[in-house]
């Protein structure tokens, strides 16, 4: 600003809230040189800026207050702990001392200078009246002693020619006492002059109108400039009439933003639950709601909206004495200071100034809400709780859903399907609200099993019926703070109550004695249950007492509750207790055929067999009478955890509990219950959740359990003879089982049946054992025998290869069987396989020659003779074996193999038969 008086400025320091640019302006002139040239106003033209100036000077004045948030000793012998203790707690310095009071005042023989005068945050109390200072009994300094005195104690002026020219400045009482009789009269103030308004009393040769012109001597102006003040500053009214005298522009609103900023500070405590007792919080936040009014009068921006909610916010709360819950934070008008502020609040149970500033910040009104109902709850107020919690928890059901589902469950057992046709079918979420659980807990803490007393119920009467009386909105009566204080005297008198609530609530609604139906704990959970909650909680609440484990059933066929619900919330608590039979007898109570249970025990059974549950799979299904399905968990039992044979042998107890089982249920079976359709399926016959099976496919399940006891025994017995089984399977089968049996996949039964054959001591011990297990899964015989004749092959058993085909070859003799080309056509394939594995694995020496001649003779097809000379490299022979059938596409096989491994007496003789063949063709 070029054309503002510099002399103005210099003397800003009136201006508390001004950091002005001028000192940054690098084109101007420092201030202090022109001051020098221009030592007074005469002859410097004073611009509207400098009216301004002086305006916002006198603005500040008359929002001037002296407020010492806290006192810190001086010395570096106090750490920051000790430093905070005493400026919190003690704020006490060394002027405040009682002893003080005693000691008669002793004026000081010269006038101290003001860098000697007492300092204002050191005194708390007047050092004359001993009088607390505050926001409205401001800090003086007397000119003659230096003390820190209030107002009442300052009233006189003196003039003290030696130090303050020929002004009338402020001494405090004591010192007035002791100059009184030494100063002229025209020095001394007189009592009942007329003083002008705004200003203190002074004593003047001149009128009072001019009793503070400024005369041009600076020493002298700067007397009087200091001795000004408002009488009743801090006031923002008088403030805002300065204001409205300022040129209009962007200044003045910052100006009054400076000052908000200012006042928000100062509602600050001193610490966090400790608030300045200097300040009286109401002014300090009408103040603040004046000045944003005044800067939103003047333009201002969103800034002072948000400050004036948060004065307003902070009037709410002083009006209601809570200013010690204020934060201690730099700024209350960001979102997480607000909400440390709510959340103090709800803390204090100060609901309605929580709910205010929910609504005025625009937060959730749900914490508050919960927080209020929780209360309310405890202390057994609750109808209000029930209303409270309504604003904050989804419902998911109406009054009358509600009604009609807890007269399902109050009522005595009926007919399941006469329950679920009146109740409806309400759909909850699959999850309880948190909130929800925080209601029961509390609930089973605190709500009472019995009836209140006499005394109590007496007691809520009177306190409705005065509550009713007044003007004031009736408030339920805290019920269970009624019954506390009626068992306290009890237990004065030596009467105890059995009847507390509490975590015993549950071991005492197990016995006969209490009733839950008839407990507001019941009456309230179900409320909040049925209206809230989830399917799995309520089942959950109703499944814990024992006059309501039955009404819990019930309720899970009327509301069609997932069978997942009724696993997590009924079977696996009584699982975990061994009252596994309870649960089954009370699911047989409600239907004894089970049916309308199918789902949920089909649920609980998969469940129980994919976690390896299988003893409470097999004790539910002995439980249910199912005694196929519990032959099937047995086979599960005799495989778990076997890795040998052996092991296998060693648990073979499941299988003949398998086996009696299944030979109970065949003497059992009536053959009108299950028949068969056109697809060879059983078809039931009658209504039952227990499985059912032919008589046939029952004879088939225990055939399979004997041979496999058998399979078993014998390699159980290789194995104890040294001989090896389970290792072997890798090296037949690329893919290969840990532990086959008969009970799993056709694979498997193809392992076993090969394993026989390799295991035993020689091919003919295991044969018939194999041939059972082909015979009865109708395994590929070929396949089986090939492979087995590979294995024999890779491991140099080329005689057992024989003895395996002497064996295929007397038992289809024994067994007198008819297809005797399909027998020959499998010992065939079985020499074709041998020596293809033998040349590609040994090589076409001369004893690996010798050795399969003998295997070589015994195929009956030419064919594969053929095959098996030519693959060894008896090409010869081959050829006299073609030529003698007449074979001429061997001939032609023969040739080639003869022109790749040199033969050339054997190549000129494929040659001259195939000619000789085309001539005389």
């Amino acid at each position: 600003v070029p054309d503002v008086c510099t002399h103005c400025y210099e003397h800003r320091e009136y201006i508390r809230d001004l950091r002005d640019a001028v000192q940054g302006d690098s084109g101007q002139q420092p201030a202090t040189a022109l001051l020098r040239s221009y030592p007074v106003h005469d002859g410097l033209f004073i611009s509207h800026e400098c009216v301004d100036c002086l305006l916002r000077v006198y603005a500040s004045k008359a929002l001037e207050y002296k407020v010492f948030p806290d006192i810190t000793p001086s010395g570096d012998t106090l750490n920051d702990d000790a430093v905070h203790l005493l400026g919190a707690v003690s704020r006490v310095s060394s002027y405040d001392s009682l002893s003080e009071v005693g000691q008669p005042f002793v004026m000081p023989k010269e006038i101290p200078s003001r860098d000697r005068w007492v300092k204002d945050e050191e005194a708390l109390h007047c050092m004359c009246c001993r009088r607390t200072f505050s926001m409205l009994n401001r800090r003086h300094h007397c000119r003659r002693c230096g003390r820190v005195v209030c107002h009442s104690c300052s009233k006189k002026k003196l003039r003290l020619q030696s130090f303050y020219e020929d002004v009338a400045v402020r001494v405090c009482d004591d010192c007035w006492s002791n100059l009184a009789g030494t100063q002229p009269k025209d020095t001394q103030t007189e009592p009942g002059t007329p003083v002008p308004s705004g200003t203190h009393s002074r004593m003047s040769d001149s009128s009072s109108q001019f009793e503070w012109q400024l005369t041009g001597n600076e020493r002298y102006d700067n007397v009087i400039r200091d001795e000004y003040s408002y009488e009743y500053a801090p006031s923002t009214s008088q403030c805002l009439a300065i204001c409205n005298l300022h040129t209009q522009n962007d200044e003045m609103a910052s100006f009054l933003l400076y000052h908000c900023a200012k006042l928000e500070a100062l509602l600050r405590p001193l610490h966090p639950g400790i608030p300045n007792p200097e300040i009286d919080y109401a002014l300090v936040a009408r103040m603040l709601l004046n000045l944003t009014l005044g800067v939103k009068v003047r333009g201002g921006g969103a800034e002072v909206e948000k400050m004036k909610e948060h004065a307003e916010i902070i009037l709410s709360i002083v009006h209601d004495n809570c200013e010690s819950l204020l934060l201690h934070t730099p700024s209350m008008t960001n979102h997480g200071s607000l909400r440390k502020l709510r959340d103090a609040l709800v803390k204090a149970e100060k609901w309605t100034l929580a709910l205010e500033l929910s609504l005025k910040c625009g937060f959730s009104l749900n914490g508050v809400m919960a927080a209020w109902g929780m209360a309310c709850l405890r202390a057994g107020c609750y109808e209000t709780a029930r209303e409270k919690f309504s604003h904050c928890l989804p419902r998911v059901a109406s009054e009358a859903e509600c009604e009609a589902v807890l007269r399902m469950i109050e009522t005595p057992s009926m007919g399941s399907n006469t329950a679920a046709a009146k109740v409806p079918v309400v759909k909850r979420p699959t999850r309880c609200p948190p909130l929800l659980n925080e209601i029961l807990y509390a609930l089973t803490c605190t709500a009472r099993l019995g009836a209140p007393s006499e005394r109590v119920i007496a007691r809520v009467n009177a306190a409705r019926q005065v509550s009713a009386g007044t003007v004031a909105a009736a408030h339920e009566p805290a019920l269970n703070i009624l019954s506390t204080l009626a068992n306290l005297r009890n237990i004065c008198q030596g009467e105890f109550d059995a009847d507390i609530p509490g975590p015993n609530a549950e071991r005492l609604a197990h016995n006969d004695n209490a009733s839950i139906m008839c407990s507001r704990l019941f009456e309230e959970s179900m409320h909040y249950l049925l209206a809230y909650g989830s399917h799995q909680s309520v089942v959950q609440f109703l499944i814990r007492y024992q006059q309501t484990e039955v009404a819990s059933l019930r309720y899970i066929l009327a509301q069609r509750v997932e069978p997942d619900v009724f696993l997590h919330a009924v079977l696996l608590p009584y699982l975990q207790r061994g009252e596994l039979e309870t649960v089954v007898q009370r699911l047989s109570d409600i239907d004894d055929t089970l049916l309308e249970w199918r789902e949920h025990i089909r649920y609980v059974c998969r469940y129980l067999e994919t976690n390896d549950m299988l003893n409470s799979l097999y004790n539910l299904q002995l439980l249910l009478k199912d005694p196929i399905r519990a032959s099937m968990t047995c086979v599960r039992f005799y495989t778990m955890g076997c890795r040998t044979f052996s092991d296998l042998h060693a648990s073979e107890h499941h299988l003949k509990t398998s086996v009696s089982h299944l030979q109970n249920e065949l003497e059992l079976c009536n053959w009108q219950e299950v028949r068969l359709n056109s697809t060879g399926r059983a078809i039931e016959t009658h209504h039952s959740l227990l499985m059912k099976l032919d008589p046939k496919e029952l004879n088939n399940h225990i055939n399979t359990i004997l041979l496999q006891l058998d399979v078993t025994k014998f390699l159980a017995t290789c194995e104890l003879k040294g001989r090896q089984t389970v290792t072997l399977l890798p090296k037949i089968f690329r893919e290969a089982s840990q532990l086959p049996t008969l009970f799993g996949s056709v694979h498997d039964r193809l392992q076993l049946a090969i394993l026989t054959l390799v295991c035993g001591q020689n091919v003919e011990e295991a044969f018939g054992l194999s041939y059972r297990i082909i015979q009865d899964y109708n395994l590929d015989l070929q396949r089986v025998y090939a492979l087995t004749a590979k294995y024999f092959i890779n491991h140099g058993k080329i005689e057992d290869v024989g003895k395996l085909l002497d064996v295929i070859v007397s038992n289809e003799s024994s067994t007198g069987a008819t297809d005797q080309p399909a027998v020959s056509a499998i010992c065939d394939e079985i020499v074709r396989v041998a020596v293809d594995v033998a040349i590609a694995r040994h090589g076409t020496g001369v004893h690996t020659k010798v050795a399969l001649e003998t295997l070589i003779n015994r195929a009956s097809s030419v064919a594969v003779r053929i095959h098996c000379y030519i693959v060894s490299g008896q090409l010869k022979a081959a050829y006299l074996l073609a030529n003698r059938h007449q074979r001429t596409g061997d001939i032609r096989k023969i040739l080639r193999q003869a022109e790749l491994l040199g033969q050339m007496h054997v190549k000129r003789l494929c040659e001259a038969r195939l000619n000789h063949q085309e001539s005389g063709s």
